[in-house]
């Protein structure tokens, strides 16, 4: 195995490290590690990919122009850490710088079978761990990787109570994003490199159910469907078989329920309750959007777009920000939001232009779940999840977009 691909499963494993002290997590100390070590050999002329510092670029005057603008506008009152709030907008921008080194001209298919295997792994572990969390108090085990689970006010165990499993993830946004990313991975390994019936079907098991345990929109609504247009992509299916396949699935699945009487329980209650109420786009965006009166999504935007249009009102000054737009346009003003759709829009060009090559389809369909999902919440700076959905993004536009280097490095990729 090459020490680069080495590298990139050492990050991708911190992901679902513990906390270390002082509120760092160990994906922490692997991202900025190998970040300064990597802008060190960048100065030696390292090897860096074109097409990642492409979608770098973006990223980063989003983070530059919100840090600016926090600083000209004055002391603020925040309702979270600053330095929480600078590291989820600068860890995307140091995962890319940190991938575009590793994701070089020697990066290979054969590499990134053996990533998508660790991810998929990954996610195993992690599924089994929220499902043994129905059957078993593992408070014991889990206060090491959820920060607050012991306090009464906890998110995590707010979730709980609504019988939301979500193992070591602090909420189902992050649990749902990252098994999402891990089924689309296991889907294209399937399609693609054509694993193991026995394999895929036990990995498949285990993700699902703890996705669908979660009982996160962005896995068994978005990641669901998503997972069918990817599986058809690398399929060539027609229109009519994704149509059918999707009905299908969803139509089975009620009738599993409706069949055995099953109790949705209080999440599941309170969605059909604002279905009822306020209507089909109000209980999709779990009350953000589509409401008879003005939900707190659409205050904030109301707010951002009257009195923060260029500026934003800074780091941390609002919480929660419940949308991917938001937390860029609330927090850094227009431009910081521009950055974020540009980034959007660059990875959905690369997939259009190089659709034929099966990378180019998993890139498209990563972007489009990157562009819906943000209207329920950020993908590329949630906890944990973020670190394999970016790699997967920044893996897929290497192998769509095979480019010429920034610099050429004398000697191969330690």
């Amino acid at each position: 195995m090459k020490r680069s691909t080495l590298a990139l499963i050492m990050i991708i494993v911190s992901s679902l490290g513990p906390y270390i002290g002082l509120g760092l997590r160990l994906e922490h100390v692997f991202i900025y590690g190998f970040f300064f070590i990597i802008l060190i050999l960048f100065f030696f002329k390292a090897t860096l990919n074109k097409t990642l510092l492409y979608s770098l670029v973006p990223l980063l005057f989003s983070f530059l122009i919100t840090i600016f603008f926090d600083l000209i506008t004055g002391p603020k009152i925040r309702a979270a850490s600053i330095f929480s709030n600078i590291d989820n907008l600068l860890e995307p921008v140091l995962l890319i710088f940190v991938f575009s080194y590793y994701l070089n001209k020697s990066f290979t298919e054969n590499d990134f079978k053996i990533l998508l295997n660790f991810i998929v792994v990954t996610a195993v572990f992690a599924g089994l761990i929220s499902i043994l969390t129905i059957f078993i108090d593992l408070e014991f085990i889990l206060r090491f990787f959820v920060t607050d689970i012991q306090g009464e006010e906890s998110l995590w165990k707010q979730v709980l109570s609504l019988g939301r499993y979500t193992g070591i993830f602090s909420q189902p946004l992050e649990a749902g994003i990252f098994f999402a990313g891990s089924i689309f991975s296991l889907i294209y390994l399937k399609k693609v490199y054509g694993i193991r019936n026995l394999y895929f079907l036990t990995a498949f098991f285990v993700i699902f159910i703890a996705g669908s345990i979660s009982l996160s929109k962005n896995f068994y609504l978005l990641g669901l469907v998503m997972t069918f247009f990817l599986y058809g992509q690398l399929s060539r299916w027609p229109l009519k078989k994704y149509l059918f396949s999707i009905l299908m699935f969803f139509g089975a699945l009620t009738g599993f329920f409706i069949f055995f009487n099953f109790d949705f329980g209080n999440y599941f209650n309170s969605l059909l309750g604002l279905y009822e109420s306020e209507g089909l786009a109000n209980a999709i965006t779990a009350g953000r959007f589509g409401g008879s009166e003005t939900t707190d999504v659409e205050l904030l935007f109301n707010k951002f777009l009257n009195d923060g249009f260029f500026m934003g009102f800074g780091l941390g000054t609002h919480l929660p920000l419940d949308n991917g737009f938001l937390e860029f346009a609330y927090q850094g003003g227009f431009f910081s939001l521009l950055g974020y759709l540009l980034f959007i829009c660059y990875g959905l060009y690369i997939g259009l232009i190089h659709y034929k090559k099966a990378p180019a389809k998993f890139l498209l369909i990563l972007m489009v779940y990157v562009l819906l999902s943000s209207i329920g919440g950020p993908v590329i700076t949630a906890n944990r999840a973020n670190i394999i959905f970016i790699f997967l993004i920044c893996a897929t536009l290497v192998l769509s977009n095979k480019t010429s280097t920034l610099f050429e490095k004398k000697e191969n990729t330690p």
